[in-house]
């Protein structure tokens, strides 16, 4: 037995090699094809996106615009609440409340909540009541040791009183 193979199966061969390169090459093609599609698609779709939101930043500033010329001619005492009549008699205000809102809305406490919430978890005031909780720490400490003394000492008179 050589080591020879008939030209018969050698043509076979190398026919379903080349076969199968070329139906690797058209898969991938195709592949490369959809792939191109589906990024031409999201880039159409982000430019859509991106379009709507430069619409809705120029209204923002359409109304911010408005809302500026509207509130110059509004003159704000803070110094004194009686002079305000009104809902807003009790309240001081710097800033006419936005459109929509009114004095106490569940919106306005809901802002205010998470305003608070926010300062609370902010990192000055974990600092602030760390440091505050070392300090009285510290102090209910340096008060048992005091008064564990006195208790001793207390403890020690009996003791020479009576002995």
């Amino acid at each position: 037995m050589g080591g020879s193979f008939p030209s018969s199966v050698v043509l076979t061969v190398a026919s379903v090699t080349a076969a199968g390169c070329a139906v690797a090459a058209v898969l991938l093609a195709g592949l490369l094809l959809r792939e191109r599609r589906r990024h031409h698609l999201a880039q159409t779709d982000w430019q859509r996106d991106s379009a709507d939101l430069r619409d809705r930043l120029e209204e923002v500033r359409e109304r911010l615009t408005a809302l500026e010329r509207t509130s110059a001619d509004h003159q704000y005492v803070i110094t004194d609440a009686g002079l305000l009549d009104g809902p807003l008699g009790d309240r001081l205000t710097t800033r006419p409340l936005p459109p929509g809102t009114e004095a106490g809305s569940a919106g306005e406490r809901v802002l205010a909540l998470g305003h608070g919430v926010r300062r609370a978890l902010s990192a000055e005031s974990r600092n602030r009541i760390a440091f505050e909780m070392r300090r009285e720490a510290k102090r209910a400490r340096k008060s048992r040791r005091t008064e564990t003394r006195q208790a001793l000492r207390e403890h020690r008179s009996r003791a020479r009183e009576s002995g």
